[in-house]
């Protein structure tokens, strides 16, 4: 009897010690589930914050973009309207006529910071590339329309200038402009004709591209911000 109650005993304290090792497995096993979840979670609430951080400067550089550029296309009006009364001088000249020549007053305004910043900075990552490469092939028409103002004005001040102030007649005895003189009028037109190409990309394309650039960012969700 003795030993049939002490194997009952052994036999039931087995079950026992087997049971109090697997609650602690599982306890211990739910609490590291706990922490790695804690930490999965903090660093996706990172990755966030600084999906949301980069959102908000991309969006701030495509709005410096737009106020930019928009500045701009209401120099190139302004220009263009002096350049309209230049022209008239230039197809008076191409009817035969000899009218009297005068200083210009143009100038060159648009300095491209926001654009120009870009360049030592990563800003270009957060623009789509179809644009990237539209404000880049942009750069080329933006240097040659100062050169030619830089230029036009250089010479008016050294050939031109003469001319008005001492009352020489520009023209031939034939009714044309005189050999030192040619460059006036074709430089205007260049000018004129680079003015009014510029006016239609910045405003019918460039600035039109960053709105949607920029609606576009505003609308991204998370997903697709993150690398």
């Amino acid at each position: 009897m003795y030993k049939s109650t002490a194997s009952r005993k052994s036999n039931t304290s087995a079950p026992d010690k087997s049971f109090k090792w697997g609650s602690l497995f599982s306890k211990y096993l739910f609490e590291f589930f706990i922490v790695f979840l804690g930490v999965y979670l903090a660093f996706l609430f990172t990755d966030y914050q600084e999906a949301l951080r980069e959102k908000k400067i991309r969006i701030k550089y495509y709005e410096s973009l737009i106020f930019e550029f928009e500045g701009f296309y209401k120099h190139l009006q302004d220009e263009g309207e002096k350049l309209e009364q230049a022209m008239l001088f230039v197809n008076r000249l191409k009817a035969g006529e000899q009218p009297n020549l005068a200083i210009t007053d143009f100038y060159y305004l648009y300095h491209g910071i926001a654009v120009k910043t870009a360049f030592n900075s990563q800003n270009f990552e957060a623009i789509d590339e179809g644009l990237l490469k539209s404000i880049i092939g942009g750069v080329y028409q933006l240097e040659l329309l100062e050169k030619k103002i830089k230029r036009i004005n250089q010479m008016q001040q050294a050939i031109l200038l003469p001319f008005v102030s001492q009352q020489k007649s520009p023209y031939t005895q034939d009714g044309k402009l005189v050999d030192e003189l040619t460059w006036y009028p074709q430089l205007i037109e260049d000018i004129y004709e680079t003015n009014k190409l510029l006016q239609h990309i910045v405003k019918d394309r460039a600035i039109p591209d960053m709105q949607r650039g920029k609606e576009y960012l505003e609308q991204m969700p998370y997903w697709k911000l993150t690398p």
